[in-house]
């Protein structure tokens, strides 16, 4: 099981679907499901990435386009 911790993690479009809004940027939030015994090896599943980073990806017209001006 312990092998299963260093494998590098897979992220799809689906894996964006829960996260938070803040006046800095965007945290993504990600469980790896690993099993209880080895979820002391987990990554701590918070991802943020600020608006100058997420820019190319947001909508000026949409709603996060009043942070990115």
């Amino acid at each position: 099981m312990a092998s299963e911790a260093q494998e590098p993690l897979s992220y799809a479009q689906e894996n964006l679907d829960e996260f938070s809004v803040g006046n800095k940027g965007i945290t993504f939030l990600y469980d790896a499901g690993y099993p209880h015994a080895i979820q002391a090896f987990a990554p701590n599943g918070r991802y943020f990435f600020n608006y100058a980073e997420l820019k190319p990806f947001i909508k000026p017209d949409g709603p996060l386009g009043h942070f990115i001006q």
